[in-house]
Order: structure tokens, then C-alpha cells, then sequence
């Protein structure tokens, strides 16, 4: 491989790298030079036409990975809408690592589908996107529905409290908008029952998907982030993730 090549490849990723993206390519030179490379074990290809260093991208955990991807793939499709969970994460949301693998795109004719690459199309109609860090994404209210009625209730309330969490939204006003969606939507049921359910008092998501567990397991739903003192220091205060107070006055913290 030629230096001049090493130096081409080098500058394309660093660009890219400064967006947080995928370099992408299109059959010619470049891709050429892209696939050489990929075939030495230099760059990795999560999706065809995208690149990224092997090392870099060992280094990204799944969020991180998907934030990469989609940034490539906005470039590569500039009329791209993202939706569901992908929306969710460039939106800022907690999304669990497991149910990423699949990146999420709007379409309008009425027909789910997957194509090759991982990539599956959702339909989406009557919503005009937004774009919240650098790309192209469903509103919020309606990325969070979507997720919550496809995602079953550990996944769907921890995006749910941490779009509460983040004060993206309300409690009353998702609620109110997952009641106004026709009956038409598959899952809308299961939506709402996340969408009552969320709170904005979990720090992360997994605390949402504890809360989610305990509830399905039938448990006393618990307080959250209940503040304590510290015994040793009455001046520091300390947060509880789960607090319950038994009929006897016994408290019960997680």
C-alpha cells in the first residue's frame, strides 16, 4: 500500500472522526484504497460503504457506534429520516445496547421492510423531521411512542423516564399524546401502560429497567431517589435508587 494512499485514507477518516461519523465512500479510488484496508484488518465496515479505524472503533461502545453509523449514513442519504430506537438515541435518550442493532429509517409506503446491512424501514407518515445532533430524526414525542409500543417494557420505560429525565417532555404531555394516537398504531396499548408508568426521577436506564422488572413481578412500586442523611456527616445528603416503607414504619432501600 503506498504512502500517498496511507495519507488519503488518513485525512478521509480524521475528517470524519471530527463528526463523529463513519467515513463513507462510493465505488471508485477511494473505495478502493478503503477496501484494501478493511481486507488487512486496518479499517472495519459496520455497514456497506462506511469505514472507521479497527482500533477507534473497538474503543466505541454501542451507542457510540450507532451515533458513528447513522452520521455516515446521513451523508451517504441526506433525504434519510431516522426513527424508533435510532431516532431515540440521537435524540439523547437511554437506549439499551441490545436493541440497536438495527437502525431504524422512516418510510411512507405503508410497508415495513429490512433490507441488507441491517437497515429497516418503518412506516412513518404525516410527521415532519427534526434534527437533533446532526441528523435527521423523527419529533421526539413520536420517536419515544413508537419505541415504547415495539420495545417491550424494560427497554420502552427506560427511553420513556429519560426523555422525562432530560425534560424533553412531561409525564401529562406523553401520556396525553400516546392517548391521542389512533387505534391503528400496533402496540399503542402497551404504550400507554409504559407511557403511565414513567417517571422522571431514574438517573439512568438501568434503574428504569430494575423499576420495570419489579413492577412486572408484581412488587410495591417503590419511591425513587429518595434523599437520606448521612449519619456520620448530617450536612451530606445521599440519594436512595428504590425506598419502600413497610406498614410498620420499617424502610426497605435499594
Amino acid at each position: 500500500m503506498s504512502r500517498k494512499g496511507d495519507r488519503e485514507v488518513s485525512l478521509f477518516l480524521r475528517e470524519a472522526e471530527s463528526r463523529w461519523s463513519c467515513a463513507d465512500s462510493v465505488p471508485g479510488h477511494l473505495h478502493r484504497l478503503m477496501e484494501a484496508r478493511v481486507a488487512k484488518g486496518q479499517l472495519v465496515s459496520p455497514m456497506p460503504h462506511l469505514y472507521a479505524r479497527a482500533e477507534l472503533w473497538e474503543r466505541l461502545d454501542q451507542t457510540m457506534r450507532t451515533i458513528f453509523i447513522v452520521h455516515g449514513l446521513q451523508t451517504l442519504h441526506p433525504d434519510w429520516v431516522f426513527c424508533g430506537v435510532t431516532a431515540a438515541v440521537m435524540h439523547g435518550l437511554s437506549v439499551s445496547w441490545g436493541v440497536q442493532e438495527t437502525i431504524e429509517i422512516a418510510s411512507s409506503s405503508g410497508i415495513t421492510s429490512a433490507s441488507a446491512g441491517r437497515v429497516i424501514r418503518r412506516h412513518v407518515r404525516d410527521e415532519t423531521a427534526v434534527v437533533s445532533f446532526d441528523a435527521r430524526v423523527t419529533p421526539l414525542l413520536r420517536t419515544v411512542f413508537d419505541c415504547m409500543r415495539r420495545l417491550d417494557l424494560r427497554e420502552g420505560l427506560a427511553i420513556a423516564d429519560s426523555a422525562l429525565h432530560l425534560g424533553l417532555t412531561t409525564h401529562d404531555e406523553l401520556c396525553a399524546y400516546v392517548r391521542g394516537r389512533p387505534g391503528r398504531f400496533a402496540g399503542a396499548e402497551r404504550a400507554l401502560r409504559t407511557a403511565e408508568l414513567a417517571d422522571p426521577r431514574p438517573q439512568n436506564g438501568m434503574e428504569s429497567i430494575a423499576r420495570a422488572v419489579m413492577h412486572e413481578l408484581g412488587f410495591a412500586a417503590p419511591d425513587l431517589q429518595v434523599p437520606f442523611a448521612d449519619p456520620m456527616s448530617p450536612s451530606r445528603t445521599y440519594h436512595v435508587d428504590y425506598c419502600w416503607t413497610l406498614p410498620d414504619g420499617t424502610l426497605v432501600i435499594g
